[in-house]
């Protein structure tokens, strides 16, 4: 993810999260509603421009802020500029106070 902990857009913000049991995943949810998830031991994160996942089965992940399964064995890459987005201009400020 690109993210706001990141001081810098250096890359992408690798999280892993590995809760052991019942009491760590509580835990996790539990600073994922009242401060921080990165607070939480069971979660380790490092910036990174490419990130490769390799696993037995489809990978759970959010892209864009949608839940999706990535294959057993995907690369992601940090693309810097890679959209830019066209906007309106703003209406003229003449008719505010």
């Amino acid at each position: 993810m690109i993210s706001r902990a990141l001081e810098e857009p250096v890359g992408l913000e690798a999280a892993a999260m590995n809760p052991h049991d019942a009491s760590d995943a509580f835990r996790l949810a539990a600073h994922a509603l009242f401060d921080d998830w990165r607070h939480d031991p069971a979660v380790k994160t490092k910036p990174a421009r490419r990130i490769r996942v390799s696993a037995r089965s489809r990978v759970p992940a959010v892209l864009d802020g949608e839940p999706i399964l990535l294959p057993a064995d995907s690369t992601v890459k940090f693309l810097p500029k890679a959209f830019r987005a066209l906007a309106p201009r703003p209406p003229a400020a003449e008719d505010t106070v």
